[in-house]
């Protein structure tokens, strides 16, 4: 047992693990949040376009006002999880870097008193696998994508439609154009390339922590190297681009996913997943629904422990009072999720999926089980 337990364990922290902290503390200063982050750096560096809406939060506190009022728009990953640990840092969020969690159980035994224990640890998320059996009731591969990732000095831009559509007829490939916002005179760029299954395959043994280059591509996927020569030939040259560093490529299955159940109660101590770890949608809505989902799940953790007294919850005599405080943060998050998902509505129909939200919200649950 620790020294002090904290009111919430959040296992990873990224951009929507930090997100959440930071908004439960700033909602309740009282709660003590630890985060367990496996990585000393953010590995992922991609562009995203972060939407208005998805770092409203209802919260007044000018730190977070003026955080947030910096991220609108095309902005790194890496910059977004740089500034939430810089507030979360500040307001007091414990962050043990270093810390890979394997077993869920002997972390709730770790933190004995704990009464949350939240999963924001991504795709292959241990809290999903251990707590909720891995159950997942939507499973697609959409699209298979690759990502050129590289930053250059001063300011860039995306090519005009003209020589856009010139150079996608020219190369092997379709190719979309991300341009980050410039920071300390550096701005970062992401191609985006559209690639077959095939191409997927050869260049599995490649990822986010050990990408390829392109002298590796053109022995393993010689048309897909040459689609990339010419776009950086392309934009070193007509764009001015002075690069600071060489471009890394890395595969992406693009999947649209998500788990079962997504918070369950035992022996009154709760279990929840956000972001990746509960769903994924390709393109931007991933992150973006990431931190709507957080700002939901927050201030339903934080009234749900302002309701409950600090000893655990008798499941036996509470079941009715349990499953209230349980279904509320399912409606919370879940109710939140989907809903905003063009892609979802697309593939299932929006009366189909009316009957899943009635059917999940609202079937029969034992605390505890």
């Amino acid at each position: 047992m620790e020294e002090k337990d904290p009111d919430i364990v959040i296992v990873g922290a990224g951009p929507v693990g930090l997100f959440l902290a930071i908004q439960i503390v700033l909602r309740n200063p009282t709660l003590k949040v630890v985060m367990m982050e496996k990585y000393a750096e953010y590995k992922r560096k991609h562009v995203l376009r972060i939407e208005k809406e998805s770092l409203e939060t209802g919260i007044n506190d000018p730190r977070l006002v003026k955080l947030v009022s910096e991220l609108k728009g095309k902005t790194p990953t890496s910059l977004i999880e740089e500034n939430f640990k810089a507030l979360a840092g500040e307001i007091g969020i414990s962050i043990r870097v270093g810390e890979y969690v394997k077993d869920i159980e002997a972390l709730q035994k770790r933190f004995h008193n704990t009464r949350y224990f939240i999963g924001a640890d991504g795709r292959k998320s241990v809290m999903r696998t251990q707590k909720f059996g891995d159950n997942l009731c939507l499973n697609y591969n959409v699209m298979k994508v690759a990502f050129c990732k590289y930053r250059v000095e001063g300011e860039t831009s995306p090519f005009h439609w003209t020589r856009y559509i010139s150079l996608v007829h020219d190369s092997n490939h379709t190719i979309y154009e991300l341009i980050g916002k410039p920071k300390d005179g550096v701005t970062s760029v992401t191609l985006q390339i559209f690639v077959s299954s095939e191409e997927l395959e050869k260049m599995s043994r490649f990822n986010f922590k050990d990408p390829a280059k392109i002298a590796d591509l053109e022995s393993v996927c010689p048309k897909l190297a040459e689609s990339l020569n010419i776009w950086l030939k392309a934009r070193k040259l007509e764009m001015k681009e002075k690069r600071i560093d060489e471009p890394k490529i890395n595969p992406v299955p693009l999947d649209l996913y998500q788990s079962t159940d997504v918070v369950k109660r035992e022996n009154g101590v709760t279990y929840a997943i956000v972001g990746d770890a509960a769903f994924g949608l390709p393109f931007f809505r991933a992150l973006n629904d990431g931190l709507l989902c957080a700002t939901k799940l927050s201030k339903a953790i934080v009234e749900d422990l302002s309701r409950r007294p600090q000893e655990k919850i008798r499941i036996n005599n509470g079941q009715v009072s349990a499953s209230l405080s349980l279904y509320y943060i399912y409606i919370y998050i879940l109710l939140y999720i989907f809903p905003k998902y063009p892609y979802s509505t697309y593939y299932k129909g929006q009366e189909k999926e009316e009957e899943i939200y009635i059917e999940h919200l609202f079937r029969e649950h034992k605390p505890g089980v």
